[in-house]
């Protein structure tokens, strides 16, 4: 990498892996180089927490990316990548204008596309009027059969089961009987990428909220019919999938025969020179946020290297870290070549959802939460999830308890619903006190 001038680091993107690149290279690199950040948007917008929103959650709070430009001195150009010319150290946009680089990151992510015809697919906020209307639908008493399946192939289905269980949810909030759910995916065991104890509690969560947990991939929805793999025919009146996703290509830059370009174990792009690519856009084949931050972490490593920082190259060793929503309590799942856990204590911090290196503190701090570093720290497990159930079982009971006993019949069944969340069933004499206090509400 000669330059006879100030460096310049371009970042094509403006998603997780983009961010988490700025920030990494601005660290580790120092005031050095100039960091350019290329993209069509403003903002950067934090996508996992969608899924909440068609049951009532809020919006996260987009960030403007010239955020960035204050506090890290990155500044945007706004445009897309047309076209990168390695021998040139040149970058096209679609505009005409050319960005010499440096060091070149590209994070472009990837195209989502249906793959399921006839089901609702779920791709992060433009589609929660999708899920809505599937609520209104199974309010109405038109769905008593729901299938959420997975896509051929994915590696991050997360948020598929973060749908089934807060559908759960809602459907024993709002009070609907007769309502069954499943959920068809090629895994053998659920999440399986996290490793065997994340397996066991997610499998454990299905069965608490009732969802039947069907371990092959479903190939073809007709007719209020989804055939699985297997050639078992399941009954749907409604599908929610997640998008397939497919490469988004850039002319110049190698890929493979899906579009996905082509990287090596320090995110460097096979073939080139000084041209690194993070996330979604490459050939790793789990896309999910923080992994996208550790590559960004990882070629943020080797530029600040070539830049004469005192950084070693950093090769990547993926950690799996996921925070699993259940509609009752988050479930934090960590996973990697040796170890698995799960827990309902935060295994890192900040507790977020994109647990990434210097994301997750950038955004901690800009929501004036207390980061405790400005780095993402992993933490022991402090309870097992076994135990967490154990202990939400007891306050569950004790506060529909002092419910009833204050006159709060409403607050204590619904205290009853969660403990036939944890249980799958309620005991006879919880039971017994279900009648007693619906009762009780009815006359007052």
């Amino acid at each position: 990498m000669a330059h006879a001038h100030q460096p310049r680091v371009v970042i094509a993107g403006g998603g997780v892996g983009a961010v988490e690149a700025a920030l990494a290279v601005r660290v580790l690199a120092g005031p050095v180089p100039t960091i350019d950040m290329i993209s069509p948007t403003g903002t950067f917008v934090y996508r996992p927490m969608a899924v909440t929103e068609p049951f009532g959650g809020k919006p996260f709070a987009e960030m403007a990316l010239e955020d960035l430009h204050e506090t890290h001195d990155v500044r945007r150009i706004d445009g897309a990548v047309a076209e990168v010319r390695p021998d040139e150290h040149l970058v096209v946009l679609r505009s005409g204008e050319e960005v010499t680089y440096d060091a070149l990151v590209v994070a472009i992510g990837a195209k989502p596309r249906p793959w399921l015809p006839g089901a609702v697919t779920f791709a992060g906020n433009p589609d929660v009027d999708a899920i809505r209307a599937v609520l209104d639908r199974i309010r109405a008493g038109e769905v008593e059969e729901l299938v959420f399946a997975s896509p051929p192939g994915a590696s991050w289905t997360l948020p598929l089961y973060e749908l089934a269980l807060l559908t759960a949810a809602w459907i024993a909030d709002e009070g609907i009987m007769g309502v069954s759910l499943a959920l068809a995916t090629s895994e053998e065991e659920p999440l399986r990428d996290f490793g065997p104890s994340a397996a066991r509690t997610v499998r454990d969560l299905l069965g608490d909220r009732g969802v039947r947990f069907l371990n092959a991939q479903a190939t073809n929805y007709d007719h209020e019919i989804v055939t699985l793999a297997s050639g078992r025919p399941v009954r749907a009146d409604a599908v929610i999938t997640m998008a397939e996703l497919t490469g988004n290509p850039i002319p110049g830059l190698p890929t493979d025969d899906n579009g996905f370009i082509s990287v090596n174990e320090l995110m460097g792009v096979e073939g080139l020179d000084d041209v690194w690519a993070v996330g979604d856009a490459t050939t790793f084949p789990v896309k999910q946020g923080g992994l996208a931050a550790q590559q960004a972490d990882t070629a943020a490593s080797v530029i600040a290297g070539k830049l004469g920082a005192p950084v070693g190259a950093q090769p990547l060793q993926p950690v799996l870290r996921g925070m699993l929503l259940t509609g009752v309590t988050s479930a934090y799942l960590r996973g990697d070549a040796v170890s698995s856990d799960a827990a309902f204590d935060p295994l890192w911090w900040p507790p977020t959802k994109l647990a990434g290196r210097y994301l997750a503190p950038y955004l901690a701090d800009r929501h004036q939460l207390d980061p405790a570093s400005q780095e993402l720290q992993d933490r022991v497990p402090v309870r097992k999830a076994g135990e967490e159930r154990e202990e939400m079982r007891r306050l569950a009971i004790e506060f529909a308890e002092a419910d009833a006993l204050w006159g709060d019949f409403d607050s204590a069944l619904r205290w009853l619903r969660t403990l036939e969340w944890i249980d799958g069933v309620l005991p006879a004499q919880h039971a017994e006190l279900k009648e007693r206090w619906e009762r009780e509400l009815a006359t007052h």
